[in-house]
């Protein structure tokens, strides 16, 4: 085919030459234009749509050039052969797509529209000028046009592909890649687009050309704790020739979504009948156990990772900071010997919020029983002080867990929190401003002392601080501090604790 292709461009181009020879000298300068624009056409295409549209005028322009020259039946036939050319740039435009039209239903597409408009336009014109070559011409592409038609619906069926659905299991907020097998119910070729309609599932294979083989679709999801049963997708097919497009949908996917509280509290109860480290699933690969490796310091060498807010700058690993172009700190072979103090807010938003937080609670609790550090528990909520422990043992820390998590709430609040404040910074700055002696600077530092005081006047007040007090009066002894927190109500003071601990020696991780 593309050697015929090629053969019936150059066909063109020998046709206009002849035109260009054998016209009147006043008008060869119009088929050497033509001659010179198709050329340039076809070493250096611009678009498929602008080779569909070139073809296409090609032949109504031949048909012209050949009517002085020919007997006026004979003009459209020297342009018959540029109809295979314009059939095949029309496929190529549809194999082309990258985009479409989300329409709800059949119909025909801008490029069908476009030429029907200018074949309609040019057979009046030769209606009206009684141009019968010109009328032949028009004739023919209407009569190709209405045989494409009537193939197209014919054989485009509504809902082109027929899925095979799977089964998927996931844990909430997991992202999971699933491949999706699409059989085609028809040979017909065909261009498909897919587009999801929650928020939650992606699309990563963006088009596919379907005709007599199975093809398969790439999605990745990472689905709520609440949802549909099933994954739906919108689907748009558009045929071959690129003239008609038609709009289904399809479901995929079956999902089982696994609460991320439920399928913890499976774990916490596992490691409390005394199922082995290794045994527990998940627990390696959560973003908890990574955050939690920051109390990792002793003595032996163990490796680096990402500089984090409370890390000594005597633990900085310099020559792999300018290499990576950030600070990264030398972890040790040993946990720290001292407690650790797990901050715990107890006011979630809506129902996935609830589920995340009770989530990280009971994983928290195993990872540092796992890695046998003590600790204590510190539970607030929006007015009060629900919860303080002495240091607990692994075990017992496992089983305060879950009784912290059943006392999880949702408060909706109509109220928009803004990112906690920078308390290091804003210290910094009024130690800066403190420095210069001029009336200006004098006043701003002022203004930032009394922000400052408004910041821990109202960490003071608030439950969070109070919920530490108590555990801290517990613990005669050096403490790191874990906060899981929503960051609502408690935003302001946890950031100005963070700041406060951090400078009294305490190593402070937030886990989200």
């Amino acid at each position: 085919m593309k050697l015929l292709i090629f053969i019936l461009k150059l066909y063109v181009i020998v046709a206009l030459l002849f035109a260009a020879i054998l016209s009147p000298s006043n008008f060869s300068i119009i088929p050497i234009a033509l001659l010179a624009f198709y050329i340039f056409q076809w070493r250096r295409i611009f678009s498929p749509l602008i080779d569909v549209l070139t073809q296409y005028f090609m032949f109504f322009a031949i048909t012209l050039l050949f009517t002085t020259l020919l007997p006026e039946y004979f003009a459209p036939l020297a342009a018959l052969p540029i109809l295979l050319i314009i059939n095949q740039s029309m496929l190529k435009y549809s194999n082309a797509l990258k985009s479409y039209r989300p329409y709800t239903k059949r119909r025909p597409t801008t490029l069908y529209k476009v030429l029907s408009i200018i074949t309609l336009t040019i057979l009046a014109i030769s209606l009206l000028l009684f141009t019968l070559p010109l009328l032949i011409s028009s004739s023919v592409i209407v009569i190709y046009l209405l045989l494409l038609t009537i193939i197209i619906l014919k054989r485009f069926p509504g809902i082109p592909v027929k899925e095979e659905q799977i089964e998927v299991r996931i844990l909430a907020g997991n992202t999971e890649e699933v491949e999706i097998s699409l059989n085609p119910t028809t040979n017909f070729g065909m261009a498909l687009f897919f587009e999801p309609e929650n928020d939650w599932v992606k699309v990563k294979t963006k088009r596919l050309y379907l005709k007599d083989k199975q093809e398969s679709l790439q999605l990745s999801i990472t689905p709520a704790l609440s949802g549909p049963s099933f994954v739906r997708l919108k689907g748009y097919a558009i045929d071959q020739w690129g003239l008609f497009q038609t709009s289904f949908e399809i479901e995929p996917l079956k999902l089982t979504v696994i609460p991320r509280a439920g399928y913890a509290s499976w774990l916490a109860k596992k490691y409390m009948d005394g199922t082995n480290q290794g045994n527990l699933p998940l627990i390696s690969n959560t973003k908890v156990t990574k955050a939690l490796q920051g109390f990792r310091q002793g003595i032996e060498y163990y490796g680096n990772r990402i500089y984090q807010a409370g890390d000594s700058m005597k633990n900085i690993n310099w020559k792999a900071s300018v290499k990576y172009n950030e600070l990264i700190s030398k972890e040790f072979d040993e946990f720290r010997g001292q407690p650790a103090i797990i901050l715990i807010n107890l006011v979630a938003g809506n129902d996935d919020e609830l589920d995340k937080l009770a989530h990280n609670i009971l994983i928290t609790a195993i990872s540092l029983g796992q890695a046998g550090i003590p600790a204590s528990f510190a539970v607030y909520d929006k007015e009060n002080v629900v919860m303080s422990t002495p240091v607990l043992s692994s075990i017992q820390l496992v089983s305060y867990a879950l009784r912290v998590v059943k006392k999880l709430v949702i408060h909706s609040n109509p109220l928009k929190y803004l990112n906690p404040p920078n308390v290091l910074r804003l210290s910094s700055n009024i130690s800066r401003l403190n420095k210069i002696d001029n009336h200006p600077s004098k006043k701003l530092s002022e203004l930032l002392k009394l922000e400052y005081e408004v910041l821990n006047n109202g960490a003071n007040s608030n439950p969070s601080t109070k919920a530490l007090l108590q555990a801290k009066a517990k613990i005669n002894e050096q403490f790191n501090v874990v906060i899981l927190s929503l960051y609502n109500h408690d935003a302001e003071a946890l950031a100005f604790n963070t700041y406060t601990l951090t400078r009294k020696g305490s190593y402070v991780i937030n886990v989200n």
